[in-house]
């Protein structure tokens, strides 16, 4: 008998009906559509305006989701019209620091290694009918106006003596400015000069009057001595 009524307990609990679930959800329309009244106009009326509701909701957010996705962006331009500019600061920047045409012979001799055009040589005699050639460096600053040269490179003895310059790299360079740079590299009997750093940037830098092939600014032609 006990075993009985606790079937009978378990067996009477009953699901809620959608009806009752209908009449107590907050959604908007749910209780007219599942309403304990029998089947109606109005209760028709309610299912087409929720489906209606409900479609067009799901096909604003399809939409709006696949515009996001389209990462459009808007820019925004100001024009704004000035009587008077200011004449902008231009920079002008060449590959090669100086001009080959402008190196002159005692350029080179002080200066050859600096632009990778020499190769410094110097000769060490060892005993008679011996001698040993080697690598050496000169000594050059940017920072200082006058540059002077070792009588001698670091770590040789003090017989070594320059026996001469050689040009690197000859098979990458032109012709016509190889023999050039040869006829500038021979040093024999030449007697050099002071050389100054800060002249020689003058002197072999790129000129502006050379560079500027024409300049108009707001409608008038602007030359090499409007830029400092």
């Amino acid at each position: 008998m006990e075993l009985k009524a606790e079937e009978e307990e378990v067996g009477g609990v009953q699901p809620v009906s959608i009806q009752a679930f209908a009449s107590s959800s907050t959604l908007h329309g749910l209780a007219h559509i599942f309403s304990y009244e029998r089947l109606s106009l109005k209760r028709a009326l309610w299912a087409l305006c929720f489906l209606g509701s409900l479609a067009v909701l799901l096909c604003v957010c399809t939409e709006r989701v696949q515009y996001y996705f389209h990462y459009h962006h808007v820019t925004k331009l100001d024009e704004v019209a000035a009587s008077q500019l200011t004449f902008p600061a231009v920079t002008l920047c060449n590959l090669n620091e100086f001009r080959f045409s402008q190196v002159s012979k005692n350029d080179l001799y002080h200066a050859g290694e600096l632009l990778a055009l020499l190769n410094n040589r110097w000769e060490v005699p060892t005993h008679p009918g011996c001698q040993t050639l080697c690598q050496g460096a000169s000594s050059l600053s940017h920072h200082t106006a006058h540059t002077t040269l070792p009588s001698s490179p670091p770590n040789l003895p003090l017989t070594a003596k320059r026996s001469g310059y050689e040009i690197p790299d000859t098979q990458m360079a032109d012709e016509k400015q190889l023999e050039i740079l040869q006829d500038k590299a021979n040093f024999r009997s030449f007697k050099p000069k002071p050389f100054n750093m800060r002249e020689f940037y003058d002197r072999a830098g790129h000129d502006i009057r050379d560079m500027l092939l024409s300049c108009h600014f707001r409608g008038e032609v602007c030359s090499a001595e409007d830029f400092k």
